[in-house]
């Protein structure tokens, strides 16, 4: 038996682990928008899109020196990328963000 998550449906992601998902209390939901997730006090669309560049973590101004404690932080949340979800279950405890993140950027197996 192996504890790799599957993926349930296909959906075209950006090369940003925290790009269409909202803040709550902890947990990173998908919002199917254009969210960014590292601002956490309101609805914030995604600045790179906003500049109509390609949305990539690794040119993201929040991917900083600056920023390297609160990004540290953040990678013990939980996250619900929807096509995640189990096909039919009600409810599902997410993954950690450090492994979506390490599927998103990297392309590591989940």
């Amino acid at each position: 038996m192996t504890n790799e998550i599957q993926i349930y449906k296909t959906k075209i992601r950006t090369k940003c682990p925290l790009y269409g998902f909202a803040y709550a209390i902890g947990n990173l939901i998908d919002s199917e928008g254009n969210q960014c997730a590292i601002i956490t006090d309101r609805y914030s669309p995604c600045r790179m899109e906003i500049l109509d560049q390609e949305i990539c973590w690794k040119d993201c101004r929040f991917n900083s020196k600056e920023s390297a404690s609160n990004i540290e932080k953040i990678l013990e949340f939980t996250i619900f990328p929807n096509e995640l979800m189990p096909k039919g279950a009600p409810s599902w405890k997410g993954i950690p963000l450090r492994n979506w993140y390490e599927h998103i950027v990297n392309g590591k197996n989940i």
